[in-house]
């Protein structure tokens, strides 16, 4: 189903392009898909979450999915300070709107241990078949 690939696609370009706009000043900023199983070792961290959507646009014999709610969650992890997180959240945010996503969820403080800054955003898409992202 041509769904399958609205994530995939967000997370490539955000990812690339976000690794463009952000390595020269943090070289060393990860970007991924996955929640970590263990305590996060690379940071900056930018990880990009699928979240659950819902399908739109339906015909009358509803034979074909016509289009969805496309919602991704993005939080930064940083181990310097809440400015650096704030920066990359802001970056990602641009990138977000580039790929025409509403933002629903403004970045956010969420550092729930010492040493660690956090934000979390999350944006908001119909996505119609045949859509190009």
């Amino acid at each position: 189903m041509w769904t399958k690939n609205i994530f995939t696609s967000v997370f490539s370009r955000v990812s690339a392009n976000g690794r463009i706009k952000l390595q020269p000043k943090y070289p060393k900023i990860n970007f991924t898909n996955s929640t970590p199983k263990s305590k996060i070792t690379s940071f900056p961290t930018v990880i990009i979450t699928k979240l659950q959507g819902s399908e739109t646009g339906k015909d009358i014999e509803q034979c074909f999915v016509n289009g969805v709610i496309s919602n991704i969650q993005i939080e930064v992890i940083t181990n310097t300070n809440q400015e650096d997180s704030d920066y990359i959240a802001d970056a990602c945010a641009d990138l977000m709107k580039t790929l025409r996503y509403e933002m629903i969820g403004d970045p956010y403080p969420n550092s729930t241990q010492e040493n660690e800054y956090r934000n979390i955003s999350r944006y908001r898409r119909t996505v119609d078949y045949g859509d190009i992202l």
